[in-house]
Protein backbone atom coordinates (compact mmCIF):
# COMPACT_ATOMS: atom_id res chain seq x y z
CA UNK A 1 0.00 0.00 0.00
CA UNK A 2 2.71 2.35 0.97
CA UNK A 3 4.70 1.70 -2.42
CA UNK A 4 1.80 2.13 -4.58
CA UNK A 5 1.15 5.73 -2.82
CA UNK A 6 4.35 6.25 -3.28
CA UNK A 7 4.82 5.41 -6.98
CA UNK A 8 1.86 7.47 -7.69
CA UNK A 9 3.48 10.56 -6.44
CA UNK A 10 6.24 10.11 -8.63
CA UNK A 11 4.20 9.14 -11.39
CA UNK A 12 2.21 12.27 -10.57
CA UNK A 13 5.67 14.33 -10.62
CA UNK A 14 6.62 12.82 -13.57
CA UNK A 15 3.53 13.63 -15.57
CA UNK A 16 3.65 16.66 -14.03
CA UNK A 17 7.23 18.14 -15.16
CA UNK A 18 6.54 15.99 -18.73
CA UNK A 19 3.48 18.76 -19.02
CA UNK A 20 5.98 21.49 -18.18
CA UNK A 21 8.15 20.99 -20.71
CA UNK A 22 5.26 20.26 -23.28
CA UNK A 23 3.97 23.69 -22.40
CA UNK A 24 6.85 24.96 -22.80
CA UNK A 25 7.43 23.93 -26.21
CA UNK A 26 4.29 24.64 -27.28
CA UNK A 27 4.40 28.54 -26.27
CA UNK A 28 8.16 28.49 -28.34
CA UNK A 29 5.78 27.29 -31.18
CA UNK A 30 3.43 29.81 -30.41
CA UNK A 31 0.03 28.80 -29.20
CA UNK A 32 -0.05 30.40 -26.15
CA UNK A 33 -3.54 28.78 -25.08
CA UNK A 34 -2.37 25.42 -25.60
CA UNK A 35 0.58 26.36 -23.25
CA UNK A 36 -1.55 28.04 -20.48
CA UNK A 37 -4.01 25.00 -20.61
CA UNK A 38 -0.66 22.44 -20.26
CA UNK A 39 0.96 24.52 -16.98
CA UNK A 40 -2.28 24.92 -15.43
CA UNK A 41 -2.82 21.21 -15.82
CA UNK A 42 0.47 20.83 -14.71
CA UNK A 43 0.19 22.77 -11.73
CA UNK A 44 -3.14 20.89 -10.60
CA UNK A 45 -0.96 17.43 -11.13
CA UNK A 46 1.65 18.75 -9.16
CA UNK A 47 -0.89 19.72 -6.58
CA UNK A 48 -2.78 16.55 -6.49
CA UNK A 49 0.55 14.55 -5.50
CA UNK A 50 1.85 16.90 -2.44
CA UNK A 51 -2.00 16.44 -1.13
CA UNK A 52 -1.24 12.49 -1.89
CA UNK A 53 2.11 12.27 -0.22
CA UNK A 54 0.91 14.35 2.37
CA UNK A 55 -2.32 11.56 2.89
CA UNK A 56 0.42 9.07 2.92
CA UNK A 57 3.03 10.67 5.26
CA UNK A 58 -0.13 11.18 7.65
CA UNK A 59 -1.35 7.53 7.33
CA UNK A 60 2.17 6.17 7.62
CA UNK A 61 2.11 8.33 11.00
CA UNK A 62 -0.78 7.25 12.28
CA UNK A 63 -0.29 3.55 11.55
CA UNK A 64 3.17 3.35 13.23
CA UNK A 65 1.50 5.51 16.22
CA UNK A 66 -1.64 2.94 16.33
CA UNK A 67 1.02 -0.26 15.97
CA UNK A 68 3.00 1.51 18.95
CA UNK A 69 0.07 2.24 20.96
CA UNK A 70 -1.12 -1.47 20.62
CA UNK A 71 2.43 -2.85 21.49
CA UNK A 72 2.66 -0.79 24.38
CA UNK A 73 -0.98 -2.31 25.76
CA UNK A 74 0.03 -5.32 25.31
CA UNK A 75 -0.16 -7.93 27.91
CA UNK A 76 3.80 -8.80 28.02
CA UNK A 77 4.75 -5.10 27.71
CA UNK A 78 2.48 -4.62 30.94
CA UNK A 79 4.13 -7.59 32.58
CA UNK A 80 7.28 -6.42 31.86
CA UNK A 81 6.69 -2.48 32.73
CA UNK A 82 5.54 -3.52 35.96
CA UNK A 83 8.41 -6.45 36.22
CA UNK A 84 10.79 -3.44 35.64
CA UNK A 85 9.27 -0.74 38.13
CA UNK A 86 9.13 -3.36 40.73
CA UNK A 87 12.78 -4.08 40.45
CA UNK A 88 13.60 -0.36 40.49
CA UNK A 89 11.51 -0.25 43.89
CA UNK A 90 13.27 -2.94 45.09
CA UNK A 91 16.81 -1.32 44.24
CA UNK A 92 15.75 2.08 45.89
CA UNK A 93 14.25 0.38 49.01
CA UNK A 94 18.03 -1.44 49.45
CA UNK A 95 19.63 1.94 48.57
CA UNK A 96 17.21 3.36 51.05
CA UNK A 97 18.00 0.73 54.07
CA UNK A 98 22.20 1.09 53.11
CA UNK A 99 21.51 5.24 53.50
CA UNK A 100 19.70 4.29 56.68
CA UNK A 101 21.86 2.14 58.14
CA UNK A 102 24.71 4.08 57.88
CA UNK A 103 22.86 7.06 59.24
CA UNK A 104 22.59 5.04 62.27
CA UNK A 105 25.68 3.80 62.76
CA UNK A 106 27.28 7.46 61.87
CA UNK A 107 24.83 8.55 64.56
CA UNK A 108 25.20 5.59 67.20
CA UNK A 109 29.39 6.48 66.76
CA UNK A 110 28.66 10.04 67.33
CA UNK A 111 26.64 9.09 70.53
CA UNK A 112 29.55 7.13 71.55
CA UNK A 113 32.26 10.03 71.29
CA UNK A 114 29.90 12.44 73.16
CA UNK A 115 29.30 9.72 76.13
CA UNK A 116 33.34 9.01 76.48
CA UNK A 117 33.87 12.52 76.37
CA UNK A 118 31.59 12.96 79.29
CA UNK A 119 32.83 10.15 80.96
CA UNK A 120 36.64 11.19 80.60
CA UNK A 121 35.43 15.07 81.68
CA UNK A 122 33.80 13.11 84.98
CA UNK A 123 36.72 10.52 85.55
CA UNK A 124 39.11 13.64 85.18
CA UNK A 125 37.17 15.97 87.53
CA UNK A 126 37.15 13.09 90.34
CA UNK A 127 40.50 12.36 89.83
CA UNK A 128 41.68 16.17 90.37
CA UNK A 129 39.19 15.68 93.46
CA UNK A 130 41.05 13.17 94.90
CA UNK A 131 44.11 14.52 93.68
CA UNK A 132 43.93 17.93 95.55
CA UNK A 133 42.25 15.93 98.80
CA UNK A 134 45.66 13.35 99.13
CA UNK A 135 47.93 16.39 98.86
CA UNK A 136 46.07 19.08 100.44
CA UNK A 137 49.13 20.21 102.60
CA UNK A 138 51.85 19.69 100.12
CA UNK A 139 50.15 21.69 97.36
CA UNK A 140 51.49 24.87 96.17
CA UNK A 141 49.85 27.53 94.17
CA UNK A 142 51.47 26.54 91.13
CA UNK A 143 51.14 23.29 91.46
CA UNK A 144 47.51 23.35 92.05
CA UNK A 145 47.39 25.78 88.94
CA UNK A 146 49.37 22.66 86.51
CA UNK A 147 46.74 20.74 88.35
CA UNK A 148 43.94 22.65 87.43
CA UNK A 149 45.33 22.89 83.81
CA UNK A 150 45.64 18.88 83.24
CA UNK A 151 41.93 18.49 84.37
CA UNK A 152 40.84 20.88 82.40
CA UNK A 153 42.81 19.53 79.22
CA UNK A 154 41.81 15.85 80.58
CA UNK A 155 45.35 14.28 80.49
CA UNK A 156 44.98 11.70 83.18
CA UNK A 157 48.08 10.59 82.97
CA UNK A 158 49.51 14.38 83.42
CA UNK A 159 47.66 15.02 86.95
CA UNK A 160 49.03 11.21 88.03
CA UNK A 161 53.09 12.21 86.77
CA UNK A 162 52.39 15.29 88.88
CA UNK A 163 51.11 13.70 91.73
CA UNK A 164 53.96 11.28 91.99
CA UNK A 165 56.08 14.45 91.62
CA UNK A 166 54.58 16.12 94.41
CA UNK A 167 54.54 12.85 96.52
CA UNK A 168 57.94 12.40 96.19
CA UNK A 169 58.85 16.13 96.69
CA UNK A 170 56.74 15.43 100.00
CA UNK A 171 58.58 12.73 100.95
CA UNK A 172 62.03 14.12 100.35
CA UNK A 173 61.48 17.18 102.42
CA UNK A 174 59.33 15.78 104.71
Amino acid sequence: MARVALYAVLLACGLAMTLLLLGFSVWQLGFLSLAGWCYALAGNILLLAFALLIFWVTGVILQVAFHDIKRYFRQESRILRRFVMLQFYQHASGQKLLLEKRQLHYLTQLEQQRLLAANNKKQSRLLFKAIKVELADSMTPSSYKALKQHQKQADPQAMLSLRNNLLCQASITG
